[in-house]
């Protein structure tokens, strides 16, 4: 995905009327009951230096890729 992606699938979350409540979360495969698994979002940044071709979101806790 790209940042222009990403921001047209925001801009169409935004126009909805819980946009202010909405909590920016990633999937996880921890599973469980309910509602989808989630890790919340710490931080969101263009990435510098090795890494300015890519916009970077951090997870409030690890996450292992499996």
């Amino acid at each position: 995905m790209t940042l222009r992606e990403l921001k047209k699938r925001v801009d169409r979350a935004i126009n909805t009327p819980d946009a202010e409540n909405l909590e920016v979360c990633i999937t996880n495969n921890k599973g469980g009951w309910g509602g989808t698994a989630v890790t919340k979002v710490k931080h969101a940044t263009k990435g510098f230096d090795w890494d300015s071709d890519k916009f970077m979101i951090s997870p409030e806790v690890e996450m292992i890729e499996k």
